[in-house]
């Protein structure tokens, strides 16, 4: 199972931009882009703000316990690779919220400067990059994967 990112993601942010794109209000989900998206896009200058606007996307990743930022979706990847890291997923028959970086830009441009890892797809497990596709098939392959997702989802049913 996964669940989808598009209403509390996708809707806020279009519609957010195309509301106020007039340059002198910038309206979007903080979680859904880094201070350097801003930077980019804008006028502002680095300062504390940054730091902030930075948290709250990773706090984003981490609330999300097992997060795949993927090209396409579980049920249609639009990448080799994507489909695999899916498959591996359905495997366990968990819970897993997914990001179409093919649908948000800034995301697929920002995340590895942030993340530190240059390829797509990326999975995230309580807000740590795991990796990429051949570091999720290696551990998966090797129990490793499956000892994660047990010990991220046992600390969230504890803390429930």
């Amino acid at each position: 199972m996964f669940i989808d990112s598009y209403d509390w993601v996708m809707v806020p942010n279009v519609y957010g931009m195309s509301q106020f794109s007039d340059g002198g209000i910038f309206s979007t989900k903080p979680y859904i882009s880094s201070s350097n998206y801003v930077k980019k896009m804008s006028n502002f200058k680095s300062g504390p703000w940054c730091e902030i606007w930075d948290g709250l996307f990773w706090k984003f990743i981490k609330d999300n316990e097992i997060l795949l930022f993927m090209k396409g979706s579980p049920y249609q990847p639009q990448c080799g690779f994507s489909s695999k890291v899916a498959q591996i997923l359905f495997s366990y028959d968990i819970e897993f919220s997914y990001i179409d970086v093919l649908e948000f830009p800034e995301v697929r441009a920002n995340l590895p400067q942030i993340s530190d890892w240059p390829t797509f797809p990326q999975l995230f497990v309580k807000g740590e990059l795991v990796g990429g596709c051949d570091i999720v098939s290696e551990m998966h392959e090797n129990g490793e994967l499956q000892t994660l997702i047990d010990e991220a989802i046992n600390e969230s049913s504890a803390a429930d």
